[in-house]
């Protein structure tokens, strides 16, 4: 968990992993009005997904499939 900001401006406060946004935080682009809330809710490999119910299984999948797999004896 953290937050960038990015040469361009842009923020980002939430999570990551691999240095790309991944699971839940807000991303503010730069020059949006103060005003805006802009994209909060689910990020997958640096890009966002959404913020509602399927976005949220969507996420929870891939996270499932993305983590390593062990064998046990």
């Amino acid at each position: 968990f953290g937050r960038l900001i990015a040469p361009n401006g842009d923020t980002y406060i939430g999570n990551f992993i691999g240095g790309k946004y991944f699971g839940l935080g807000t991303l503010q682009k730069a020059g949006a009005s103060s005003d805006s809330k802009g994209q909060t809710g689910y990020f997958i490999d640096g890009t966002y997904i959404g913020d509602d119910a399927a976005a949220k299984l969507k996420f929870e999948l891939i996270k499932i499939f993305q983590s390593p797999l062990t064998v046990q004896d």
